[in-house]
């Protein structure tokens, strides 16, 4: 059975959790056919729960009480979330360099995307873009050469 890491920065955080509630739900699906791992970032509000398959929550500051990605969006964020960026970027990438994955499903072009682009194992990716993968980019033109990067990556 194949194997497929779920890599997301929105998964509910607690049960009836709106955040990434339609993530779950595809990966409820999807667990039925293969064998699926989710790696999400934890959170200042994560409660434990239990899924049919592994979740990780990858740790990014030093207690979970730092951790404020998953609490808002990148649109606008503060300059307190903005400066705990760089440490979550740094230990997704490394989740994605640890996972055995026969596939990884990236959710979101900027900013997961583009680091599982460049995994140097060549694990293929299928990357489900949003509506901020497409309008953030047109409107912060910083981000268009990673998206148009990072997709044509995936072309291969």
């Amino acid at each position: 059975m194949s194997k497929v890491s779920v890599l997301t920065p929105s998964f509910p955080r607690y049960i009836n959790d709106y955040h990434g509630c339609f993530i779950k739900s595809l990966c409820d699906s999807l667990s039925k056919y293969v064998n699926l791992e989710v790696i999400a970032l934890r959170s200042k509000s994560l409660e434990t729960y239990q899924a049919s398959y592994p979740i990780t929550r990858f740790p990014y500051m030093p207690t979970s009480k730092m951790e404020y990605i998953a609490e808002t969006t990148m649109k606008n964020a503060s300059m307190s979330v903005l400066a705990t960026l760089p440490a979550y970027l740094f230990s997704a990438y490394a989740h994605i360099l640890a996972s055995r994955a026969d596939l990884i499903h990236t959710h979101l072009a900027i900013p997961l995307g583009f680091l599982a682009a460049y995994n140097p194992k060549r694990i293929p990716q299928l990357i489900t873009c949003h509506g901020s993968d497409i309008t953030y980019p047109i409107e912060t033109k910083i981000f268009l050469s990673f998206i148009k990067d990072t997709l044509k990556k995936q072309v291969r």
